[in-house]
């Protein structure tokens, strides 16, 4: 279930259904099809504003590192 809700707000993201992010505070237009926007809107409930991109520079860097395949990957 968790799964199903997580993935069907990021395809409502990615496919142009949430609007309404135009009609609130935000650091740039919304638009389909920016996959790091709906990363940053997941964390920060906006569109592009600083703790959106704060979020996205994170995830990116995390991406880079392949921080998965570290060997204390879950530990605290």
């Amino acid at each position: 279930m968790n799964a199903d809700t997580a993935y069907a707000i990021w395809r409502a993201c990615y496919v142009g259904y949430e609007t309404w992010l135009n009609t609130v505070d935000r650091g740039r237009a919304y638009r389909v099809g920016d996959a790091w926007g709906c990363i940053g809107r997941w964390f920060a409930g906006r569109w592009h504003t600083p703790p959106a991109q704060q979020y996205i520079a994170k995830v990116g860097k995390y991406l880079r590192e392949k921080i998965w395949t570290t060997k204390n990957f879950q530990q605290p």
